[in-house]
């Protein structure tokens, strides 16, 4: 299974890192936690993040880093039915970061798939960096990304 992240290119070597996370809360973990985000899709990615972006700004480049997740490594799933009512919705239910911070605790398993509360039929990844396992994951080249316009209108 691929994944992949988008970042800003001074992030691109260490997208994997999961130091973000502790200097910012997401959807599923509070500021703290050492995570990575990850989609299923290129396009997933792009959607994740300009749902973030401010309207009419896009950044002037970006790196899409891909990691390739080897066949055999244990993936907790998370379907809407275990989700709390409204956990797509924003701001997100404080139970889905208390959620994510207890599987980075406890260890489970090195990734998360949980649905993607802008694509819900769409999964996301998180990844454990600190999951014995995480070095299993491959973790793929930095490649150049640039927002296509269209994606905002026109000015």
């Amino acid at each position: 299974m691929r994944v992949w992240r988008l970042v800003r290119p001074n992030f691109a070597r260490d997208a994997y890192s999961g130091e973000g996370g502790l200097h910012a809360a997401g959807r599923w973990t509070p500021k703290g936690v050492r995570v990575v985000y990850t989609s299923g899709s290129l396009a997933l990615a792009v959607l994740e993040v300009l749902v973030h972006l401010e309207i009419r700004h896009f950044p002037d480049e970006m790196r899409a880093v891909p990691a390739d997740v080897p066949d055999g490594l244990r993936v907790r799933t998370l379907t809407a039915r275990d989700l709390p009512r409204a956990w797509e919705t924003i701001p997100a239910p404080s139970k889905l970061q208390e959620f994510g911070a207890q599987w980075i605790k406890s260890a489970d398993s090195a990734i998360l798939k949980v649905p993607s509360a802008v694509v819900p039929l769409e999964w996301n990844y998180l990844l454990n960096p600190a999951h014995r396992e995480f070095r299993r994951i491959k973790l793929g080249r930095p490649q150049r990304f640039k927002f296509d316009e269209r994606l905002i209108g026109k000015a």
